[in-house]
């Protein structure tokens, strides 16, 4: 396997031949920007190879001049590792750290925040001039201080902020949207003027992002997550909503549970940044619909039984302190709007993270959104109309109900691929085997189904079953345990892959699958007329797309035609954040989606049982 040794951190990690050179840095724990979901159109992943050989791609000498090229320089995401690398990643290329708001999902956009800071110059009252403070400092201030109401603790500081330096005002303020009115929010004299910060997070049911911002000049200040604490109430959102509704203090401890979640990533951040919570004067979440009620202590319990009706889906904008959140006084928190139960504040912001719906695919084609996770949420834009479902695709993806599964952490085997003789298993970190999350889930089973150790049905072979010229080594990782045959991972082959297990994965992925083409049909469309599949979410980014079409979770599209997003949840709250434009967008985009409706349905079951099914190794 090639070894790349990453620079100047001065360590290395061990990759298999064929993997994404970004794929390599990320796994060892360098995070690269990529705000363009990896497809090669923002530059944000320049790095420098300063020993051996990787070709560049088209894509990196449509970005780089020979000059460029010949000195190494290349796109991380447009390449793939061979050999051994000594790569030089350069701070820009980082995602910690001061970033510029400038390319991918952000590029072409203003900055143009809800919330922002001024100066006034208002004057001081005189017995000629005896208007009231907050006449005097409004008349200052213009049109771009009109119309904004004061909040109480503004009117309690206004008088000695307006007089302690002759009438030299710095004020904070939040404009109206449709989603708030506008208001005047902390004011100090202007030597004493605050920073203007916002924060922008994606609350997952398995994980948080979060990402601290300077309003006035869009960059970013810090990035930081957590694995969210409401695990421990279940791994996916029906068990919590039914722990909301029917523990004592079920929905009061899910709420304070998600509220300190995102307050311990915002400290972090303002702690790497050197900035005060004070500072803080707007955050954005992006989240499922059931972690957007149980944020803002709103119970989610009819969402788990039919009709799935939530409490409410547009967009909500409440004080910060309410939930419990600590940031500036007068500080706000907003989550986007939903499309439905099961379709969430985060499925709008991928929507208006990747601009699907804002005319740019029409002419390529249909395109099918996919967010991977415990919930399989998806949308398809055609002919400028979206249409969306979700599915109950369980917690197999992360690790959850595998004999040996584990979450995407140091130790889990996240990638499993057959050199000719054996199984190559390789973990997070290059740690010792743990157990084996989701990717390395999808990854075993495909090879599994291409070397015959396991049928299209799903049932692993017993070792007196395997085919005629099954190498050695690969049989010898068969053998017959408690409840039937089970195949060993791991380099050491600690980590036993058992029926059951693939039995979950087939159930997550025939959910998926099953959605996907009940959407195509309803469309009048088959997957060949898929211009792309765009694969979103943390999960959703590290799937190797060839074992996902072999083992059916995908629809069958070349592999050529399946793209990845990244985290487009955190990229729609940040564009939300940085620009008021976008959040009366989430909603017009909230508003045009249709939502397609699966319980119930005979076709979608149907679907479901035929993609039970392996159907062996892809051919794109």
């Amino acid at each position: 396997m090639p070894t790349v040794r990453i620079e100047p951190d001065g360590f290395s990690i061990q990759v298999a031949s064929g993997d994404s050179l970004i794929s390599a840095v990320e796994r060892a724990g360098v995070i690269v920007d990529t705000p363009c979901g990896g497809r090669g159109g923002c530059t944000k992943c320049t790095v420098r190879i300063v020993a051996g050989d990787l070709a560049p791609s088209e894509a990196c000498r449509q970005a780089f001049d020979a000059g460029k090229i010949a000195a190494g320089w290349r796109l991380a995401c447009q390449v793939r590792v061979t050999a051994d690398l000594t790569v030089e990643v350069p701070a820009a290329a980082r995602v910690r750290g001061e970033r510029i708001v400038a390319a991918g999902a952000a590029e072409s956009r203003s900055l143009d925040p809800l919330v922002f800071g001024t100066v006034v110059e208002a004057g001081v009252p005189s017995l000629e001039d005896q208007r009231a403070d907050l006449e005097r400092l409004l008349a200052a201030g213009g049109a771009g201080l009109a119309g904004l109401a004061p909040e109480l603790g503004f009117l309690r500081d206004l008088p000695r902020a307006l007089r302690a330096e002759g009438g030299r005002t710095a004020v904070v303020a939040r404009r109206a949207w449709s989603g708030g009115c506008g208001r005047l929010i902390s004011v100090a004299p202007a030597s004493r003027a605050p920073r203007v910060l916002g924060a922008a997070f994606d609350l997952g049911t398995t994980t948080a992002v979060g990402e601290l911002w300077d309003l006035a000049s869009g960059r970013r200040l810090g990035v930081a997550s957590r694995t969210n604490p409401q695990r421990e109430y279940g791994a996916d959102v029906i068990s919590r909503a039914e722990h909301a509704a029917g523990s004592p203090g079920g929905l009061r401890d899910l709420q304070r549970l998600a509220a300190g979640c995102l307050d311990e990533i915002l400290a972090e951040c303002l702690r790497s940044a050197g900035c005060r919570s004070a500072d803080v004067h707007d955050l954005v979440v992006a989240g499922n619909t059931v972690m957007q009620h149980l944020l803002l202590g709103v119970t989610p319990e009819h969402i788990a039984m039919s009709p799935f009706a939530p409490a409410f889906a547009a967009a909500r904008s409440v004080p910060a302190a309410e939930v419990l959140i600590t940031a500036a006084p007068g500080a706000r928190l907003s989550v986007l709007p939903a499309v439905s139960g099961y379709v969430g504040g985060d499925i709008v912001a991928g929507l208006l993270a990747t601009g699907l719906l804002d005319g740019a695919d029409d002419a390529s084609g249909p395109v099918l959104f996919i967010d991977i996770g415990t919930n399989g949420e998806m949308v398809l834009v055609a002919g400028g109309q979206a249409t969306a479902c979700s599915t109950a695709a369980g917690p197999a993806f992360e690790g959850a109900r595998i004999s040996h599964g584990c979450r995407a952490m140091s130790g889990a085997v996240e990638e499993v691929r057959f050199d000719g003789t054996d199984l190559v298993c390789l973990t997070i970190d290059g740690a010792a085997p743990l157990g084996i999350c989701g990717t390395g889930l999808i990854d075993a089973a495909a090879e599994l189904v291409r070397t015959g150790l396991a049928d299209e049905t799903g049932r692993l072979l017993e070792p007196g079953e395997l085919p005629a010229g099954t190498p050695a080594a690969l049989a010898g990782r068969v053998r017959l345990g408690q409840d039937g045959p089970e195949v060993l991972l791991g380099a050491g082959r600690e980590i036993p892959l058992t029926g059951r297990d693939l039995r979950e994965l087939q159930l997550a992925k025939a959910a998926v699958r099953a959605g996907a083409e009940t959407l195509l049909a309803e469309a009048g469309l088959a997957a060949g007329d898929l211009a792309r599949v765009l694969l979103a979410g943390a999960f959703g980014s590290y799937i190797d797309p060839a074992n996902a079409l072999a083992i059916g979770l995908l629809p069958a599209v070349p592999v050529e035609r399946v793209a990845f997003g990244g985290n487009t949840s955190a990229a729609g709250a940040r564009l939300a954040l940085l620009d008021r434009a976008q959040r009366e967008r989430a909603a017009e985009l909230a508003r045009s989606v249709r939502y397609l409706e699966l319980s119930g349905r005979p076709d979608f079951q149907e679907r479901f049982a035929e993609a039970m099914f392996f159907p062996g190794a892809a051919s794109g």
